[in-house]
């Protein structure tokens, strides 16, 4: 056998000195020399694996063994076997074993010619820390404490049990089946979470925000995206965006919707609705339990709501459409627009009070009115320079308050049709 020969048998078995471990290989795969370590800890469950400085992509799973299995991977791209090997010498990772607790310590190795990769396999029930500074993250099938921080990288999460935290500072991230408390922040990605369990906390500075099949409460923002919340249940939610729309479908908890720069869409919700955008419209259907609702500019449309509506809107009109409901006792309505129209349809049977109110200049070219099913007495007063048109009445010998003020438009009170 030639000592090239030789040398290339030696890389296959692992026995190159220099590498350190018998489980170390060395390879050329047709394009890059490849470096592979692999690591195995007995452990028991409850255990940690505890990963800091890593310069790679990672990807953890859950096995049935009590054992922790490291495979470490490089992808080295230099022209000759021995760059190579000096290569991987100067970035191989530390390991540490100390009782149930395993320490993975990388090497800092900023050159584009290496890119690294860690396959990880842990028993289910094991908690697992990990700090890099750069790579993508997957875990899946654990039970324990899952704490993640990446900076620069994507993060997947699925059929996680326990406590997670993952913080990314360019990346997406992904969470699937995770029960327990849950944290995500990215400085730059999207975030999609799905079939979830318990307390979430999500945070992007630059992306959208997904939320679906949620038992529990939430607390999502994000500086520049939309967001979307469906099927969820639990006491609390809130959503905020700086600059995207917002749509809900599908939430049985109590739900607070801010964004300064778009629309909102809400639909089929049980509990109270707090809904507020600076700069779009609002529609808000089927809802049981009361609204509360406000835009700087645009319209508000609330439809099917069977508790009580506070609606305010500066530069748009107003269109509710009320039901009752015998389990919900707060049925008052107060609708105020500064300038624009305010449409209301009243199931024939409330009992209300209802005061109407148009303000207007009185040498306004254009003709003003309330106009309503039920018997209203108008009236047409002059005070403070201002012309006010006043509409009052008890409908079915009065009740729920019924307020609605409107600057430079016009007032309509129908009769709900089945």
């Amino acid at each position: 056998m030639t000592r090239y020969g030789k040398l290339i048998a030696l890389v296959l078995m692992g026995l190159i000195p220099g590498l350190g471990h018998p489980q170390d290989t060395l390879y050329y795969d047709g394009r890059y020399y490849v470096g592979q370590a692999t690591r195995s800890f007995a452990v028991t469950e409850g255990g940690k694996l505890v990963m800091t400085s890593i310069v790679a992509d990672i990807k953890v799973e859950a096995w049935s063994q009590n054992q922790v299995q490291i495979i470490e991977v490089k992808s080295i791209d230099v022209p000759t076997k021995t760059e190579a090997r000096t290569a991987w010498q100067k970035t191989e990772s530390s390991f540490r074993q100390e009782g149930n607790l395993i320490e993975v310590e990388g090497r800092d190795y900023k050159r584009k010619y290496i890119r690294g990769f860690y396959r990880v396999k842990v028993p289910v029930v094991f908690s697992f820390h990990v700090d890099t500074e750069g790579g993508d993250i997957s875990v899946n099938g654990l039970s324990g404490e899952v704490v993640l921080n990446t900076s620069g990288g994507d993060i997947e999460l699925k059929g996680l049990s326990g406590r997670v935290e993952a913080r990314t500072s360019g990346g997406d991230m992904n969470a699937e089946q995770i029960r327990g408390k849950l944290t995500l922040k990215t400085s730059g990605g999207d975030l999609v979470m799905k079939e979830l369990e318990g307390i979430i906390t999500a945070r992007t500075s630059g992306g959208d925000v997904e939320l679906i099949h949620l038992k529990g409460d939430a607390e999502l923002k994000t500086s520049g995206g939309d967001i979307y919340l469906g099927d969820i249940e639990g006491e609390s939610v809130t959503a905020h965006t700086s600059g995207g729309d917002i749509e809900v479908q599908g939430v049985k908890s109590n739900l607070k919707v801010t964004t300064f720069a778009g629309d909102v869409d809400i639909e089929n919700t049980e509990g109270e609705v707090i809904a507020t955008t600076s700069g779009g419209d609002v529609e808000i259907i089927d809802v049981v339990g009361g609204v509360k609702t406000s835009t700087s500019g645009g319209d508000i449309k609330c439809n099917r709501i069977s508790g009580f509506v506070e609606a305010k809107t500066s530069g748009g009109d107003i269109v509710v459409k009320k039901l009752l409901n015998t389990n919900i006792q707060d049925h008052h309505l107060d609708l105020e627009t500064s300038g624009g129209n305010i449409e209301l349809y009243l199931p024939p049977n409330i009992k209300a009070d209802v005061e109407a109110k148009i303000t207007i200049r009185p040498y306004a070219i254009r003709e003003y009115h309330i106009t309503s099913d039920f018997p209203l007495e108008i009236e047409k007063i002059k005070e403070g320079g201002y012309l006010h048109i006043t509409g009052k009445g008890k409908i079915n010998g009065g009740g729920h308050p019924v307020n609605l003020k409107t600057t430079r438009g016009n007032i309509y009170i129908k009769e709900l049709e089945d």
